[in-house]
């Protein structure tokens, strides 16, 4: 096995562990993705850390309907009490993509009178040019899904709270499949009264993923660190919460909004309005400028949040919608008691 994956062919890509990303419960997307210092519990899986700041002993379940239904997301997150002061945490997780047209040799390159063989301007060249059409006769489709695990645990020393994560993916994509895996390590600290500051480090020793056709793809680490403030008036039964992160990467496409030398800085950031520690109204905008809200409603046994992210109107790709719902496992087992 090893080997063969040695000499097997070998590619740098920017979006294979894309899904990890992706695929995050409705109280981080509406903060924009703000994920290093967010939601505490081992549903946010942007930081091993966070699983270890509080109690969170609650089982969470988020679905995901991103680009008006082409994308289809599933997220289902919980703690396993194996050591008294070492959660574990595990999170499971699918993205699903069905009835993707599959146009390769497709094309029928025959240039602008739409007649092979005559030399004309455009005819081979490759483009879909003005007179030229898909052989929509010989359309096939195809899906794509990937299946993903992540454990992680916490621990505390002094004022500081470090996690560490395995993270696995299987991607099936058409009548071809891979396998990976990588690991996270992230940190958080306490600062003054209501603020933190954390780090995280993604695809450690970078990220694998080995596919059947021998082709194994590598996704290079990356730093991002946060912060998060907040602030309680007691009287008013009102707190508000800010959270920033800050993705340090070598990927430097078009869209990062800042650069650095040879590597790349994004920017997400949200902020939260809670009353009464019940109602929570949340605003945020992404690491790729796109916006969010979103509304929670917590109680004591039972929470729910819904985040919604506007697409920009010239993808076409309509809007998502996100449906997160967490409850404590003790009280379940006690309603089914009563039955």
């Amino acid at each position: 096995m090893i080997p063969g994956i040695v000499s097997a062919e070998t590619f740098w890509v920017r979006n294979g562990w894309q899904s990890f990303r992706n695929v995050a419960d409705a109280h981080t997307i509406a903060l924009g993705g703000a994920r290093v210092t967010g939601t505490a519990g081992v549903a946010n899986v942007g930081n091993p850390a966070l699983i270890g700041i509080k109690e969170y002993n609650r089982i969470s379940y988020t679905h995901q309907n991103r680009f008006a239904g082409i994308i289809n997301s599933d997220l289902l997150a919980f703690e396993l009490p194996l050591l008294d002061r070492l959660p574990v945490g595990i999170v499971l997780l699918q993205e699903s993509v069905n009835h993707i047209p599959n146009t390769i040799g497709l094309l029928l390159d025959w240039g602008a009178d739409g007649l092979p063989g005559t030399g004309d301007p455009g005819e081979d060249n490759g483009i879909l040019d003005e007179g030229e059409r898909l052989n929509e006769d010989q359309l096939s489709f195809f899906n794509q899904r990937q299946l993903g695990f992540q454990l992680s645990t916490a621990w505390r020393w002094k004022r500081n709270t470090f996690g560490l994560a395995l993270k696995g993916l299987h991607h099936r994509l058409g009548d071809y499949q891979g396998n990976g895996f990588g690991i996270e390590a992230g940190i958080i600290r306490a600062l003054w009264p209501g603020a933190q500051v954390g780090m995280v480090i993604h695809d450690i020793l970078s990220s694998w993923m080995i596919w059947d056709s021998g082709t194994v793809e590598r996704t290079a680490p990356s730093l991002q660190v946060g912060l998060s403030q907040g602030r309680d008036w007691a009287a008013r039964s009102l707190s508000i919460r800010l959270y920033g992160d800050a993705r340090l990467s070598a990927d430097q496409s078009v869209d990062k909004q800042f650069k650095l030398g040879t590597s790349a800085i994004t920017l997400s950031y949200g902020m939260e309005l809670i009353f009464k520690d019940k109602f929570q109204l949340k605003f945020g905008r992404d690491d790729i400028g796109l916006s969010s809200a979103g509304i929670g409603l917590v109680w004591e046994k039972f929470g729910f949040d819904y985040a919604y992210r506007m697409e920009p109107r010239s993808s076409q790709l309509g809007s998502s919608h996100y449906l997160t719902f967490t409850v404590d496992p003790a009280w379940l087992m006690q309603i089914g008691r009563t039955f």
